[in-house]
C-alpha cells in the first residue's frame, strides 16, 4: 500500500491535480478534489495502483507478478458514496 500511496502522489502532482490527497485508512487512499475533477482522480488513481507492480519490480528487483487492482469510490462525504464506473 505504501507503494500505491507514493505512485499516487507522483501521479497526481505530474498531472496537476487541483486537489488534495487527504490521508490513507488501511487500504484506502482519500482526496477531496473538486467535482470537476472527480472522473480524473478515479481514473489515476486506478492507473496509479496498476503501476504497483513494475514499480515494485523497478525498486526492489524482484517481479511482482500479481495484479494490483484497485476499486474507487467518490461521494461529498464517507458515508454519501458511490462505486465509481467508467
Amino acid at each position: 500500500m505504501a507503494i500505491a500511496r507514493l505512485q499516487v502522489a507522483q501521479d497526481w502532482r505530474k498531472q496537476g491535480m487541483e486537489g488534495v490527497l487527504v490521508s490513507s485508512v488501511h487500504d484506502s487512499i482519500v482526496a477531496d478534489v473538486p467535482d470537476k475533477e472527480v472522473k480524473k482522480a478515479c481514473v489515476l488513481m486506478l492507473n496509479s495502483f496498476e503501476k504497483v507492480p513494475q514499480v515494485f519490480e523497478k525498486a526492489f528487483g524482484i517481479p511482482y507478478d500479481l495484479p494490483f487492482k484497485g476499486e474507487a469510490q467518490w461521494g461529498p462525504n464517507m458515508k454519501d458514496m458511490e462505486d465509481f464506473k467508467e
